[in-house]
């Protein structure tokens, strides 16, 4: 391995992409999710395109130091560990209603987004 993809892998931060799909579906999310997604992209680009100077270095740095003040800003929004649970279940596969948890819905109101989700009838 060269130089550039030992600090690359040891400096770099990715986003796990399965919630930014999730909240990307809702609206007070979708455009701090998209640009998350920005950034993850040009520091993955940065993988295939080794820094030479002092700049480059510290731009990819910046651009990693941005993407976790970010990601943190989303994830730091209050967003318990169980709500992050229901959306990644809601978001793959559905959930059944009764696993839709008071915890989970009465956070959901608080922060205006029960609107963001939906109940269809499963055919099983």
């Amino acid at each position: 391995r060269t130089a550039w993809s030992r600090f690359y892998e040891a400096h770099r931060f990715s986003v796990p992409q399965d919630l930014l799909t999730i909240l990307a579906r809702i609206p007070d999310f979708s455009s701090k999710v998209e640009s998350i997604r920005k950034l993850q992209l040009q520091i993955n680009l940065r993988e295939t395109m080794p820094a030479s100077t002092e700049g480059e270095f510290m731009n990819f740095r910046t651009l990693v130091t941005t993407l976790r003040q970010e990601w943190q800003a989303i994830s730091g929004e209050g967003i318990p560990d169980y709500v992050l649970d229901f959306m990644r279940q809601a978001g793959a596969e559905g959930v059944r209603l009764d696993q839709l948890s008071e915890e989970v819905l009465e956070w959901l109101r608080e922060q205006h987004l029960e609107g963001a989700f939906r109940v269809v009838i499963s055919n099983t």
